[in-house]
């Protein structure tokens, strides 16, 4: 995980509240001039960049270096969906929890033609959907979805209006990804996906793909951000093969 002037979301709350900058959730300059500062007190390299070394300085035992990936057993096989998709109705997922964003393009209707997964690094998914339901003053990300490790599923934007979760981004050469995505914010920081977790990310993605037939990509913040390196969610565990082919196309 890389975060650096430009990245938003919780996680860059943290730190601000940490190093004592406004926690506006944007790292800009005078959050990179204060990271700067916590680094070259705590006898780190002062690049303004918060990485494995500074998170575990801040945070200490909570951010790991990660190491060799140890073998996982065998992903069971997806569940057969079909019969128990969600009906959506008015662009929302009948049955689940609907909390509204305070920041979407609620003027302009988008034209959805894929998803694009994240992870929250909140450290509660209460928190997570407090920080995603701010006034917009406050806070100037939002997510169609957010989902928790124990499946639980909030709605906070209709699926035909634009979302603030990629940022500047580009998928297949073409920029302006939120307007052609559905955001889905994972709790947690992306070191374990629970079965509850991805069921309820494939129950999601199939409703839509079956209401929506033009979705037919997923890819991940880190794939589609720009620069490259920029965004590190869903990371490197994200069980991929269970959504998509070597294409990125859905396989829902």
């Amino acid at each position: 995980m890389l975060i650096r002037r430009g990245s938003r979301g919780p996680e860059v709350v943290r730190i601000q509240e940490k190093v004592g900058a406004d926690p506006d959730g944007i790292f800009g300059p005078q959050t990179e001039a204060m990271v700067r500062a916590y680094q070259e007190q705590h006898g780190l390299d002062p690049d303004g960049i918060v990485g494995f070394a500074t998170l575990s300085v801040m945070f200490p035992g909570e951010f790991l270096e990660p190491g060799p990936e140890e073998p996982e057993p065998p992903a069971p096989p997806p569940v057969d969906l079909p019969d128990g998709l969600f009906e959506i109705v008015n662009h929302r997922l009948v049955g689940v929890d609907y909390v509204e964003s305070n920041h979407y393009t609620r003027g302009v209707e988008i034209n959805i033609d894929m998803v694009v997964e994240h992870y929250t690094a909140g450290s509660s998914f209460q928190g997570d959907l407090n920080w995603l339901t701010k006034p917009r003053e406050q806070n100037r990300v939002s997510a169609h979805f957010l989902i928790g490790k124990d499946g639980r599923i909030v709605q906070l934007v209709p699926l035909n209006r634009r979302a603030w979760h990629a940022g500047v981004a580009s998928f297949q050469g073409r920029e302006g990804v939120n307007s052609r995505s559905v955001g889905i914010e994972n709790h947690g920081f992306g070191r374990e996906w629970p079965e509850a977790q991805i069921q309820a990310n494939l129950k999601v993605i199939a409703s839509i793909k079956a209401h929506y037939p033009a979705v037919v990509w997923i890819a991940g913040h880190d794939e589609v951000a720009l620069p490259k390196g920029r965004k590190a969610d869903p990371g490197p565990l994200f069980p991929w093969e269970r959504f998509r082919d070597n294409q990125l196309r859905i396989i829902l």
